[in-house]
């Protein structure tokens, strides 16, 4: 074999590694635009995919109106633009995708058949539910839309102290993440969404998961009253007070949560301190880079409380998407997600 003839082989085998890795790094139904291949571009179709996360690092993507029999595609991208899962050419829907660690992720999937469609959808996957509660524990669960387009939804549980932890929505199939409150037996967590929109929207609660279908909300300008869903989103409110007087002097150091969680323009970040010590509260985007420090200095025991504005620490408005705030005093650290939404 002459040297041409070998450095023909290498070349040869060169460009099919290369292109085994393009046809692995992506669907195929996807290119450098979203939704674009060499064969043409697929149609961006709202709601065409839904996902929910499973607990631990994996997502379920389901996509509506495939062919029957027609394969799907889908890719994971975290939030640096890395796709770090492909499912290319599948006959199953719906399918797995699988995360490297607990984040915020980008779901593109999309299939040819009948038509090139394609949607995208973000997901928090958080490495494991993030609630003890169970659909027999809920006594009542509501959901609607305004007057003001903002789509809401609340869970009441009459017995049982699930203060602290996570309850997931989706809404229009994005994930909403939410502190539930309790004053010891009511526990309560409220979900809005204050600039949804005129329109329908749909709401289903899906961790803990299984209790509730998918709801279908219409935002309104002549929105009729609900009386029984007004006593229960106050009844929020009344217990919120009630966990403030019972923590006027808390025994232990914790996180009460932040409200209203999502938010646009501001929260209102709550915790309790055992013990008259130094504290700092900051806030951290997605990569782990300080956004803003809100507290750095001495405070008396408890209950504290302050406001964030969506600004870092030069006053600038920040992005849309989720932070973490931590909270320190001593040795005891505490982090807890909150979603900015504009």
């Amino acid at each position: 074999m002459n040297q041409r003839t070998i450095l023909t082989v290498l070349l040869m085998a060169g460009l099919s590694l290369l292109l085994f890795s393009a046809l692995q790094s992506r669907p195929t139904f996807n290119g450098t635009t979203p939704g674009c291949a060499a064969a043409g571009c697929h149609t961006l179709q709202e709601g065409a995919v839904s996902v929910v996360a499973l607990g631990g690092l994996d997502v379920e993507v389901t996509l509506s109106g495939v062919s029957s029999g027609g394969n799907v595609a889908g890719e994971l991208v975290d939030m640096t633009g890395t796709v770090v899962d492909v499912v290319d050419n599948s006959g199953t829907n719906p399918f797995i995708l699988t995360a490297p660690e607990p984040g915020e992720y980008t779901v593109n999937a999309g299939y040819k058949e009948p038509s090139r469609t394609w949607d995208s959808s973000l997901v928090v996957i958080g490495g494991g539910s993030g609630t003890t509660m169970a659909c027999d524990d809920i006594s009542q669960y509501g959901a609607r839309c305004n007057s003001s387009g903002a789509v809401q939804s609340i869970v009441k549980v009459l017995n049982g102290d699930f203060g602290g932890e996570t309850l997931t929505w989706l809404v229009d199939g994005e994930p909403i993440e939410v502190t539930v409150i309790s004053d010891g037996s009511r526990s309560v967590a409220r979900m809005a969404v204050p600039h949804a929109g005129i329109g329908a929207h749909t709401v289903e609660l899906v961790d803990p998961a299984g209790c509730y279908g998918e709801d279908i909300v219409v935002c309104q300008v002549d929105a009729a009253p609900e009386p029984e869903m007004d006593a229960l989103w106050n009844e929020y409110d009344q217990i919120v007070q009630a966990v403030e007087r019972a923590n006027a002097h808390p025994m232990e150091t914790r996180i009460l949560g932040n409200y209203p969680n999502p938010f646009n323009p501001s929260t209102t970040i709550r915790y309790s301190l055992g013990v008259d010590s130094p504290v700092s509260v900051r806030v951290y985007n997605m990569l782990g880079q300080e956004v803003a420090t809100l507290v750095d200095g001495f405070q008396k025991a408890g209950e504290q409380s302050v406001a964030w504005h969506g600004v870092n620490n030069f006053g600038q408005a920040v992005a849309s998407g989720l932070y973490f705030y931590r909270i320190q005093t001593g040795n005891t650290v505490m982090t807890q997600k909150m979603l900015f939404t504009k």
